[in-house]
C-alpha cells in the first residue's frame, strides 16, 4: 500500500518504533564506542535521549505531524546525553524548526527538510568530523531527497534512504583512524541507522 504522507499519529508511531530499535541495540553500540573517546557510553546516551522522545509522545495525541516532531525535538534537547545524543537532538530540532507547522508531511517535504537539518546539525558543531553520525545523516538525507524526486511513496523513499544509510555507515569504518584501528563503524552513526 502506497503511503504519501506522515501525519501526527503515523509519525508518533514511526518515532516510537525507531527509538525502540535504538534502545534494543544500545549495548552493542556501547561496545563499539571508540570515538571521540572510548568511554563505552554512546548507546546508553542515545537510548536515554530517545527514551525521552518516547515518554513525551506516549500520551500525546496531536494529529499534526509538525506538532509531534516539535514535541519530540523538545524532549530530545532536554534529555540529550553525550555527543551522539546531542547531535541527534540537534537534528530533530532543526527538522522540527522546518516542519513544525505541517499537518501532514510528504516524502518530498520531509526529504527537503532532512537535507537542511543535516546541514544545520553539522554547522552547530565547532569541529564537525567526517566518518561520524554527521556523515550518515548527510548521506541518508541526500539519498532520501534524491529518491523523493522519483517517488511520493514515503515508505519507498525511506527504504531507499535506509539502504544508503547502511552503506554510509559501513564506510565510517575506514574514515577515522580510531575506527580503522578498532575495526568498527561509528557507534553514533550506527545508532542513527538503528533508529
Amino acid at each position: 500500500m502506497k503511503i504519501s504522507y506522515r501525519d501526527g499519529p503515523r509519525l508518533r508511531l514511526a518515532l516510537a518504533v525507531g527509538s525502540r530499535s535504538l534502545i534494543q541495540n544500545s549495548a552493542s553500540l556501547d561496545a563499539i564506542n571508540v570515538f571521540p573517546i572510548p568511554d563505552g557510553d554512546t548507546g546508553t546516551n542515545m537510548a536515554s535521549t530517545v527514551r525521552a522522545i518516547v515518554a513525551s509522545l506516549a500520551t500525546f495525541r496531536q494529529k499534526k505531524a509538525g506538532s509531534v516532531l516539535s514535541r519530540a525535538a523538545q524532549s530530545a534537547l532536554a534529555a540529550a546525553k553525550g555527543n551522539s545524543g546531542a547531535i541527534l537532538a540537534q537534528f530533530f530540532s532543526a527538522l522540527a524548526e522546518d516542519l513544525d507547522q505541517e499537518a501532514r508531511i510528504s516524502a518530498k517535504h520531509l526529504a527537503d527538510a532532512a537535507v537542511r537539518a543535516a546541514e544545520k546539525t553539522r554547522k552547530a558543531l565547532s569541529i564537525p568530523r567526517e566518518g561520524t553520525i554527521l556523515t550518515v545523516l548527510h548521506d541518508w538525507a541526500h539519498a532520501m531527497h534524491e529518491k523523493a524526486q522519483q517517488s511520493d511513496d514515503i515508505l519507498n523513499v525511506f527504504t531507499s534512504a535506509y539502504e544508503s544509510a547502511k552503506a554510509s555507515l559501513a564506510r565510517t569504518r575506514d574514515m577515522l583512524p580510531e575506527m580503522r584501528r578498532a575495526g568498527v563503524v561509528d557507534a553514533g552513526a550506527k545508532g542513527f541507522v538503528h533508529m
